[in-house]
């Protein structure tokens, strides 16, 4: 009887002991599988949303990407896509297609030269063998079936090596050319410290707060697109020793330019000789429309006040005088006299929405001004043919002087930040 108990109960243990080998060796598996599970790549596929480029990292179609939530490296034909960086002013297209078009501009790397090489030398360019995202012919305007050989975004520019290297150096530097182009029509789209950014000569000219892009690269029209292609072809037979009004001019008449740098069309500017400069501002004077809505800046942009003001105007057409008072709600007053000895340069200026054409190069010539006496400066804004729409005044302090034939005369004067500024509009909303 007690043998019998034992070998039922070592009968039991045994079945039990199977089960829980079976459990074990089934926990293992599922643990093995989910292991490599987690450590397997999974098969990304691309959206590339209607075929448009993205605004963020721009990575082209076809390429293996990061993790979607922690960001991480992306590769195209198991290569990092940083590998496909190229320094595209290096290559032989735009050195011997390029430069010489741009050589004056080079040489001056005044606005004109920052804004058309902006895309060139500030945007990272990368050559890869990889698809890009093609637009809809509809976008770009194309009449015919197209390849996509390049892509754009606010920073980057990507272009398809097998279709440009095939390219013949002048097709290359077509091409980038047209992206150059690009990148200076994407920047009406872009942050306004981009805009800034893309002509001012330091970075600290740009205010870092404002790097909000107003809109998105697939904002441009099939008008944008005819643009830049037309651009494209005309530059090249631009005369590379142009002024940059012409530069500013050729642009201008191809719908080039954004908020923070307009370009004046030639036809838009004028040269008035001293008696029609005169009649025009005793027109302005006599319609009673004058600017009302002020504010004043002071040490460095750091104080600002908005009052009210009124501005004032004689004109003396025999002595070729123009009395300017412009007056200050808190009781300041900025007075002014100009003698308009020559003829005066009125420049097309963008403010707000409109139009405006503004005086150029009026203060007061004389040079014996002594230390510590201020300088003032006038520039008055044009709406239409007399009413005027603003005027600017600033003040400069003299900080250093010199003898000459015995007249003390001002050697220097203050620092732009050092300055006093006042503007007098005719729009509240055009009054920063």
């Amino acid at each position: 009887m007690k043998a019998s108990i034992l070998h039922h109960l070592a009968s039991m243990l045994n079945v039990l002991y199977k089960k829980l080998t079976m459990i074990f060796k089934t926990l293992f598996l599922v643990s093995l599988v989910t292991f490599f599970v987690a450590c397997t790549k999974p098969n990304q596929q691309s959206d590339p949303k209607s075929g448009e480029p993205t605004t963020t990292a721009g990575i082209p179609n076809n390429t293996d990407k990061g993790t979607a939530d922690g960001g991480g490296g992306n590769t195209c034909q198991g290569r990092p896509l940083e590998s496909y960086a190229v320094n595209i002013v290096k290559t032989k297209a735009y050195v011997n297609y390029i430069e010489p078009v741009i050589s004056e501009l080079t040489v001056r790397q005044d606005d004109m030269f920052r804004l058309v090489t902006y895309a060139a030398l500030k945007k990272n360019w990368y050559v890869l063998p990889c698809e890009l995202n093609k637009l809809p012919a509809e976008k770009t305007g194309s009449a015919v079936a197209t390849e996509q050989a390049a892509l754009q975004t606010f920073g980057e520019v990507w272009l398809n090596d097998k279709i440009f290297n095939a390219m013949s150096e002048k097709d290359q530097a077509d091409l980038i050319m047209h992206e150059m182009l690009m990148g200076f029509r994407l920047l009406k789209f872009d942050s306004s410290y981009a805009q800034c950014r893309a002509f001012a000569p330091r970075l600290d000219y740009c205010d870092q707060n404002l790097k909000t892009p107003r809109g998105k690269p697939s904002d441009l029209t099939e008008q944008d697109y005819k643009d830049i292609r037309r651009t494209t072809v005309e530059i090249f037979n631009f005369p590379p020793k142009a002024s940059q009004e012409d530069w500013e001019d050729f642009f201008a008449v191809r719908n080039f330019g954004n908020d923070f740098k307009f370009l004046r069309r030639k036809i838009d500017n004028e040269s008035l000789q001293p008696a029609e400069f005169l009649k025009r501002i005793q027109e302005a004077a006599l319609t009673g429309h004058t600017p009302k809505y002020g504010i004043s800046v002071e040490n460095d942009y750091t104080v600002r006040k908005k009052e009210s003001c009124s501005v004032q105007i004689d004109v003396d057409s025999n002595s070729k005088r123009v009395e300017l008072k412009v007056k200050r709600a808190s009781g300041a007053e900025f007075h002014h006299i100009i003698a308009v000895n020559r003829p005066v340069q009125l420049h097309a200026t963008k403010e707000g929405e409109r139009i405006l054409k503004s005086t150029f190069g009026l203060f007061d010539e004389s040079s014996n001004f002594k230390l510590g006496e201020k300088k003032p400066t006038t520039v008055i804004y044009f709406d239409g043919t007399s009413r005027i729409a603003k005027v600017e005044v600033s003040e400069t302090v003299c900080v250093d002087t010199q003898v000459i034939n015995g007249q003390e005369q001002c050697k220097s004067w203050s620092s732009p930040k050092d300055r006093y500024y006042y503007t007098c509009s005719d729009i509240e909303s055009e009054i920063p």
